[in-house]
């Protein structure tokens, strides 16, 4: 009778332990998941911030911005890594919602690719192939269809509302109602973010700031009035309109440089400069191309 209670009590013992184990293990797996997720956004950050800004202008085409969905998913075979990296960049600012609708799109399109190449596992029988052919074409068809009922619609709707289409307000409705209807003034730190970037920032810790700016382009220039009379060392061919977006981000960038800049008013005080709501910088560009283009955009 002892015999079978210790016995008893060793199974139970066991069985905790092992789904104890089981649990840590699942957790373990989801944690090293979404670490591998960041630490892949953040790579293609590194990889190709110096280009991202040109890059990601080629989507303000629907069109483009559906064929860059499509390849993009081809290339990894994987829609959810293509369609995390467009959120991130939305997240980041650096795409607009609806310019990242048409990328959803292809990313879509593009992941039905895969069930294509499985189909051709059966190349060997003619009919097998036809049958798994056929079952493949599916989800293409299905997605092919959707995109060319729903993309027309949103160019159509963009075009009259200048905002976007039905699933432009769909999601900024939801956004509005999920984050208490206060639009771009609030803020959300993900928890999954928070609780693997300090694994991952360890690997790779890209600049940020300086992919934000790459992304905004070069500041407006306006050729200077005749008869200025400019100051020794300082080039006025040109004035530079910097908006509220660059100003912000590029004193993330170089807090240091961006402090010794010049503003149109305080060169020429006696002048008025045609910026409307931006504000004018002397020698922005020269800024630009020091700090914003030859910026690091990996931190150390």
């Amino acid at each position: 009778m002892a015999a079978e209670e210790a016995t008893k009590t060793q199974s139970q013992g066991e069985f905790i332990l092992y789904t104890t184990l089981r649990i840590l293990g699942v957790l373990a797996s989801v944690y090293f998941f979404l670490m591998g997720l960041d630490m892949m956004g953040s790579s293609f950050l590194v990889l190709g911030g110096k280009g991202a800004g040109e890059l990601f202008t080629i989507t303000d085409n629907p069109i483009t911005g559906l064929m860059v969905g499509i390849l993009a998913t081809v290339l990894v075979q994987s829609s959810s890594t293509s369609t995390s990296i467009v959120v991130g960049l939305v997240g980041a600012g650096q795409v607009s919602v609806g310019n990242a609708i048409p990328i959803i799109m292809g990313a879509n399109i593009g992941t039905s690719v895969t069930n294509s190449i499985v189909s051709m596992a059966h190349a060997g029988e003619r009919l097998e192939l036809e049958r798994a052919f056929s079952g493949a074409t599916v989800h293409d068809m299905f997605n092919m269809l959707s995109v060319a009922v729903l993309l027309p619609e949103e160019i159509i709707l963009g075009a009259i509302t200048g905002e976007g289409g039905l699933l432009f307000y769909i999601s900024k409705g939801i956004a509005d109602a999920a984050m208490g209807g206060g639009g771009g003034d609030i803020t959300f730190t993900s928890p999954t973010k928070f609780i693997v970037s300090p694994v991952t920032d360890l690997f790779v810790d890209p600049n940020k700031d300086v992919t934000k700016a790459l992304s905004l382009g070069p500041p407006k220039a306006t050729a200077m009035p005749a008869g200025v009379t400019c100051p020794a060392n300082m080039d006025c061919t040109n004035y530079f309109c910097v908006s509220s977006a660059m100003s912000k981000n590029w004193g993330k960038v170089d807090k240091t440089n961006y402090a010794t800049l010049q503003t149109c008013t305080d060169v020429f005080p006696t002048r008025t400069f045609d910026c409307g709501s931006d504000t004018c910088y002397m020698e922005a560009d020269k800024f630009y191309t020091q700090s914003i283009t030859g910026g690091v955009i990996m931190d150390e």
